[in-house]
């Protein structure tokens, strides 16, 4: 059984998701010790329990609680899944996109072809957002590894409430390479808002056009059960974006003043890879190599503690010669 401390580096719950579908793909069994232990309260909430419960799914066993501090994922126990159709509850606001962001590569790499149905938070922070997930994640997976999802908001949710639904179904993986690329100078500012924040939506717009320049600006209008706001900075027809969610306490100027900064490095080095892409995509990068046995490289505009993190789970996980580097700004996997 692999040990992984959970209070490394950043110590949240991406080492939980990264660790479950890792646990699946190479089908070992994973202990992780003081979990979420640098954060207030420590230990499991709903969404890292759902996230966990969802390798179900695949016949795997979890030994974990709300509020756990050490998790067992029986990674050996791996099976197919049985149905084609999957309904998946958080219980809360919990981000519905990290709990498939942790099935998604099991999927592909198995080639699944199944629906699942995830209910909870579609647009929560500290997770992305809906509008990342349909304009920037699941077209990278088609683009650069022709890995094909199908997803679909259903209903949006915010927080505290969520209560929302997409839903997710694997289509085909043909593990190819295509190196990203921006090619687009049209920037689209995209705003997703409940009615009485109709307002705020248009602060957003005037905010980005102020430091970005002529953009153009699309509205969204959504009645859910709680109330909120998100948005994705898009350069159109690419891979290149920036999602932003709103919170209550927060001014909007603050929010995103460092969205916007991390836009302008994409655009200024042609680079798709912003520090949220840089450690998403991490995972996935990883099971090409699996899959093809290929050595890969890629830039980041900047590199996180996320990001070193995710790297160093992998490579401990994986116990492989061939690990996951980091110099500077490019991560890269040599066999």
């Amino acid at each position: 059984m692999i040990r992984i401390d959970g209070s490394y580096g950043e110590g949240g719950g991406q080492i939980i998701r990264t660790a479950a579908s890792l646990a699946a793909i190479l089908k070992k069994d994973i202990e992780i010790i003081n979990v979420r232990a640098k954060r207030d309260p420590p230990g499991l909430k709903h969404q890292h329990l759902a996230a966990l419960k969802s390798l179900d799914l695949f016949g795997i066993d979890v030994d974990a609680n709300i509020g756990s501090t050490k998790v067992i994922i029986k990674g050996r126990k791996f099976s197919f899944p049985s149905r084609k159709d999957y309904v998946i509850e958080v219980g809360t606001a919990g981000s519905s996109n990290l709990i498939a962001q942790t099935i998604m590569p099991i999927l592909a790499y198995y080639n699944i072809k199944t629906k699942i149905k995830i209910i909870g938070g579609t647009d929560v922070i500290y997770a992305p957002s809906s509008l990342w997930m349909q304009h920037i994640f699941i077209p990278y997976l088609k683009q650069v590894f022709g890995v094909y999802f199908d997803y679909m908001l259903i209903k949006k949710g915010y927080y505290p409430k969520g209560n929302g639904l997409i839903e997710l179904k694997f289509k085909k993986a043909k593990w190819q390479f295509k190196k990203p690329y921006l090619f687009d100078n049209v920037i689209i500012h995209i705003c997703e808002h409940t009615p009485v924040l109709k307002n705020v939506c248009e602060r957003s717009h005037k905010i980005v056009e102020h430091t970005i320049g002529n953009i153009i600006k699309e509205n969204r209008v959504f009645k859910t059960e709680s109330e909120g706001i998100n948005g994705l900075l898009w350069i159109r027809n690419s891979l290149g974006g920036i999602d932003w969610i709103g919170s209550k306490g927060k001014r909007l100027e603050d929010i995103l003043k460092n969205r916007i900064e991390e836009f302008k490095k994409m655009r200024i080095t042609l680079n798709p890879h912003n520090k949220w892409l840089c450690d998403q995509i991490m995972l996935w990068y990883y099971i090409y190599g699996l899959k093809t046995e290929n050595s890969w490289e890629y830039e980041c505009t900047n590199i996180s503690q996320h990001t070193l993190t995710n790297a160093h789970i992998i490579n401990k996980i994986s116990e492989s010669s061939s690990k996951i580097v980091i110099e500077h700004k490019k991560l890269k996997l040599n066999y």
